[in-house]
């Protein structure tokens, strides 16, 4: 799992994907001077069936595996709506999935439920320092982060004052 997690952290740091353990035992010795084992990572991602990310996934997927010549990255192309019943059965039948793009919504349960692990075990003290805490606050499940963002949209809403007098509402 050492080694696995090992490779995981590579991947992390240059996708900044949401995280979940595999459980396998072949990756990488740990010193960066040592010739490393071959390894593949199953890849979940459901933004790779949408034709205007794929591009970008695909893009990224192979720069990482050309930079990172010891790590394959497989990836599982499955659709938003079946995306968590597609992995949560690939586990409980034994396959390994060991990075899931997933929604931030999803960590509560899969937390509860042990599919996840917290990226916390293998990335570095300081590898969240640089996040604002409300966006780490939302990727947390009982005080303990489960992912690394990918990407962190404000939610914002905009109110036309007056055409919500001229309903009738009370304008803030």
């Amino acid at each position: 799992m050492k080694k696995k997690m090992t490779a995981f952290l590579a991947m992390a740091m240059a996708f900044s994907l949401t995280a979940c353990g595999g459980g396998r035992d072949d990756a990488t010795t740990s010193s960066a001077d040592e010739e490393k084992e071959n390894v593949t990572l199953r890849f979940y991602n459901y933004a790779l069936s949408e034709t205007a990310k794929a591009d970008w996934w695909n893009s990224t997927v192979e720069a990482f595996e050309t930079e990172n010549n010891w790590i394959d990255i497989e990836t599982v192309t499955v659709d938003y709506n079946s995306m968590i019943q597609t992995f949560t059965n690939d586990l409980a039948s034994g396959l390994a999935v060991d990075m899931v793009y997933g929604e931030v919504s999803w960590i509560p349960a899969l937390a509860e439920s042990g599919f996840i692990q917290s990226p916390t075990d293998v990335l570095s003290e300081d590898f969240y320092s640089g996040y604002y805490d409300y966006v780490l606050d939302q990727l947390k499940y009982q005080d303990t982060v489960y992912a690394v963002p990918h990407y962190y949209s404000p939610s914002l809403i905009f109110v036309n004052k007056d055409l919500v007098e001229a309903g009738g509402a009370v304008y803030g």
